[in-house]
């Protein structure tokens, strides 16, 4: 199934100097241009990212504040929470559930706007709380489609 002039946002750490995560993005990038080759693209980055040549007309790079998000997010058809480890329980318990409860947070709003949410090589760690466990199953119960990576 081939879906017409749509919108992809990709939610990752993209741009922030890890080659790994920009790597991923960029085959992310070719294998969802393959699927849907009339769809343009959203990605939250704090700079500029090295594309693929086919798709460098289709990106729309959003700065990554909450309005931006929040609205790219709501005219989106497809949600991708991409490349990298998004859901981890290591460092501040502070700061890590906040930035669970934050992930969390968009994909329930993905959900409620967007037509499929897709984790596509995504990290996922051990966990140590029962709180950020709860937190993690919430947010990978949302998904319609799940990869993960080592």
């Amino acid at each position: 199934m081939i879906i017409m002039e749509n919108k992809i946002f990709i939610f990752g750490h993209y741009g922030e100097k890890n080659t790994g995560d920009d790597a991923m993005l960029y085959v992310l990038l070719q294998q969802l241009h393959n699927i849907y080759p009339n769809t343009n693209f959203s990605i939250i980055s704090p700079r500029e990212l090295f594309v693929p040549k086919e798709v460098q007309d289709k990106i729309k790079i959003i700065k990554p504040k909450p309005f931006n998000v929040f609205k790219e997010i709501k005219e989106s058809s497809i949600f991708v929470m991409g490349g990298g480890t998004q859901i981890y329980d290591y460092g501040n318990k502070f700061e890590r559930s906040k930035v669970l409860l934050e992930v969390l947070i968009l994909v329930i709003w993905a959900k409620i706007f967007c037509e499929k949410i897709s984790f596509r090589n995504i990290g996922i760690e051990p966990f140590n709380t029962t709180f950020r466990k709860f937190l993690s199953k919430k947010i990978c119960k949302l998904a319609d489609f799940i990869t993960v990576r080592d």
